[in-house]
C-alpha cells in the first residue's frame, strides 16, 4: 500500500488493526468533527467500509446509516460526533466503543464543547 495521505498523523495506523478482525465492529465517538474527518480519511485509505454521522447529517439519513450499520456486517466502523449522539441511536451491532475526548483543551477552542 502507498504511503499515508499527508493529512493523517503517522501515529494513527498502529491504533487500528489491519485488516480488521473478522466480524469486529467499532464505534468511535469524538467531540471534534476534525478528528472524525482524520479517521474517515484513514478508513477510506484502508478501503474499510464505515458510516459517519455528525451534527450536519439530517435525521432521515442518520436513521438510514444506523439501520445499515446494524444490518451490514461488512461495515467495520461507525464515526459519531458526541453532538449527534443521544436518544434513539441504537448501534447494538458494534462490539467495541471508544472516544477521542481531549479534556486538556480549553472550552474556547472550535469544536470543543462543555
Amino acid at each position: 500500500m502507498s504511503s499515508l495521505p499527508p493529512s493523517l498523523p503517522s501515529s494513527l495506523p498502529p491504533s487500528l488493526p489491519s485488516p480488521p478482525p473478522q466480524g469486529h465492529r467499532v464505534l468511535v465517538f469524538s467531540q471534534m468533527t476534525e478528528m472524525l474527518t482524520l479517521l474517515e480519511d484513514y478508513l477510506h485509505y484502508r478501503r474499510w467500509k464505515y458510516c459517519r454521522i455528525d451534527g450536519s447529517v439530517k435525521i432521515d439519513e442518520r436513521q438510514e446509516q444506523i439501520e445499515a450499520f446494524n444490518k451490514d456486517r461488512s461495515l467495520f466502523c461507525f464515526l459519531l460526533s458526541t453532538r449527534a449522539g443521544g436518544l434513539g441511536i441504537n448501534l447494538a451491532g458494534a462490539d467495541t466503543a471508544c472516544s477521542s475526548f481531549l479534556p486538556s483543551l480549553p472550552p474556547s477552542l472550535p469544536g470543543r464543547h462543555s
